[in-house]
């Protein structure tokens, strides 16, 4: 029983350390502020790169919808 356990964590193992490998290659490039929103393009004086908290929330949902769909059109090429 002990070695089916063990077999297991190093499953689970080899897994988790795939999974952080995979994210640390990863870009993780995050844009800069250019003096308007990057969500809604309202004007903003300093160099912040979203106006409120709910323009940040949507645009880093559209990023992930993004990546996602990309994700889909490149499985569908095989």
């Amino acid at each position: 029983m002990a070695d089916e356990i063990d077999q297991g964590n190093e499953t689970a193992e080899f897994f988790l350390d795939l999974a952080l490998r995979k994210q640390q290659q990863q870009d993780v490039s995050t844009p800069k502020g250019i003096g308007m929103c990057l969500s809604c393009e309202t004007d903003i004086d300093d160099d912040r790169r979203w106006c409120d908290a709910a323009c940040r929330d949507d645009y880093q949902k559209a990023q992930w919808q993004a990546k996602q769909i990309a994700r889909c059109d490149d499985d569908e090429e095989y």
